[in-house]
C-alpha cells in the first residue's frame, strides 16, 4: 500500500448569502475643479491690444433678398467703374463741342478792327485797306491800353505792329528821324527807315501819330503799300 503524500486540503471559506450583497470598493477619483468663467471687459475697455471678438453676422431666418439687389450688391466695382467711364465719355464729349465750336467761329476772322476798340478812341484811327498783297489783319489782336490802340497784320511770318495814339499839343519833327525817307501821303507826313535791321516808319495825321514796327522779313515796299492805304475808320470817318 503506497503512501499518499498530496497536502492536506485546506477548508474553504463559507460564503455567507444571509446578508446584503456589497460591491467591491474603489479607489475614489482625483477631482478636478471645472474651470472659472472669465467675464469679458466691457466695450469702453477694449483697446488695439485687445479687439473685440469678431461676431460673424448672422441673416435672420426667412430674410429674402430680392434678385436686383443681390446683382448688385455682388457687383459693386463693375457699377462704380461704369458711372466714372460715363462721366469721363460726358466730359470729353463736352470738351469736343466746345473745340468744335471755337474752331467753326476762328474759321472767319476779323478783317479789320472791332468797332468795340475804335470807339474807345478819341482821335481818328487807321487801318490799311486794302492790305498789301499776301497780308491779312491777325485775328483778335487789336486792344485799346493806356489810350494807345494796338493791332497787327502779317503774311506768314512776316509781321507789322501798329501803334496808334493822340497827336500831343507839341507836333513831333520828322527831321530829326536821321537816315529816314520822308514823303507826304493822304492822310499826313511819313518818315521810314531801318531799325535793327527790319523797316520802321512813323506818320503824322491831323489827330494821330502811327508808329509800324516789322518783324520777319517785311520789305520797304510792303510797308511803303499798306501806308500809303491808309483809310480813317476813326469817329471822323
Amino acid at each position: 500500500m503506497m503512501d499518499d503524500f498530496r497536502p492536506a486540503r485546506q477548508p474553504l471559506p463559507r460564503r455567507d448569502y444571509s446578508g446584503p450583497m456589497r460591491r467591491p470598493t474603489h479607489p475614489p477619483r482625483p477631482h478636478h475643479p471645472l474651470p472659472q468663467h472669465q467675464p469679458q471687459p466691457p466695450a469702453t475697455q477694449l483697446t488695439q491690444s485687445q479687439p473685440a471678438p469678431y461676431q460673424e453676422y448672422q441673416r435672420p431666418a426667412g430674410h429674402h433678398v430680392p434678385p436686383a439687389q443681390r446683382q448688385v450688391a455682388k457687383h459693386p466695382k463693375k457699377r462704380l467703374g461704369l458711372r466714372y467711364f460715363l462721366a469721363g465719355a460726358a466730359l470729353v464729349l463736352g470738351i469736343g463741342l466746345f473745340t468744335a465750336g471755337y474752331l467753326l467761329k476762328s474759321k472767319s476772322p476779323d478783317k479789320t478792327i472791332p468797332a468795340a476798340i475804335v470807339t474807345k478812341a478819341k482821335y481818328d484811327v487807321y487801318f490799311p485797306s486794302p492790305m498789301p498783297p499776301g497780308y491779312i489783319y491777325v485775328s483778335k489782336t487789336a486792344t485799346f491800353q493806356i489810350g494807345d490802340v494796338f493791332y497787327r497784320f502779317a503774311n506768314g511770318l512776316k509781321s507789322v505792329t501798329v501803334r496808334e495814339e493822340p497827336l500831343p499839343p507839341q507836333k513831333p519833327d520828322l527831321n530829326l528821324y536821321k537816315s529816314y525817307t520822308r514823303f507826304t501821303t493822304s492822310i499826313g507826313q511819313a518818315a521810314m527807315g531801318t531799325s535793327f535791321g527790319q523797316p520802321v516808319a512813323v506818320i503824322l495825321t491831323p489827330t494821330t501819330i502811327i508808329t509800324m514796327n516789322t518783324s520777319g522779313g517785311v520789305t520797304s515796299q510792303d510797308l511803303h503799300t499798306a501806308i500809303n492805304n491808309f483809310r480813317n475808320i476813326g469817329k471822323n470817318s
